[in-house]
């Protein structure tokens, strides 16, 4: 079942069934050839803020395929990136990933950040006091004060 199908079925509901979403997935061989696919979808359909982005968050502390040490995250999370999308390669998984560039998901009214387990909170605890974005990147998001951060932990 495809990403879309799975969040019409259950976000995209009641008042919500009028909310854009766009899934960074392509038929693209590559999330590279894919960036080149989404740029200008992202771009002319994304014209405002995002109303709300929620994010994940990895045990390694990534989030938004933001994962430490990839070779692109550098220009992910780089705020002067005008780009809308970016590809990723993580270290430790075999195969790219697609994320909206730090610039684009900052343009969010809201950023949800949701989380599960005692070990992730103790990750985000850290990364609150990490500037390190390489090592953990989701203090990229955490330091900034552009959005509205909201965190949610569910033990």
């Amino acid at each position: 079942m495809s990403v879309g199908l799975i969040t019409r079925e259950n976000l995209l509901k009641n008042k919500a069934s009028n909310a854009t979403f766009l899934a960074l997935k392509t038929d693209d061989k590559t999330a590279l050839e894919g960036m080149v696919t989404l740029e200008p979808i992202l771009k002319s359909t994304i014209t405002g803020n995002i109303s709300v982005a929620i994010l994940g968050m990895g045990g390694d502390s990534h989030t938004a395929s933001f994962f430490p040490g990839a070779a692109t995250l550098e220009t992910a999370i780089d705020l002067n990136n005008a780009a809308a999308c970016q590809s990723v390669t993580p270290l430790t998984a075999p195969h790219e990933r697609m994320t909206l560039t730090r610039t684009r998901i900052l343009a969010s009214n809201l950023l949800v950040i949701h989380i599960t387990s005692d070990d992730k909170l103790e990750v985000l605890e850290n990364a609150k006091k990490s500037a390190d974005f390489n090592v953990t990147p989701i203090s990229s998001i955490l330091s900034q004060t552009q959005s509205d951060v909201q965190l949610y932990w569910a033990p």
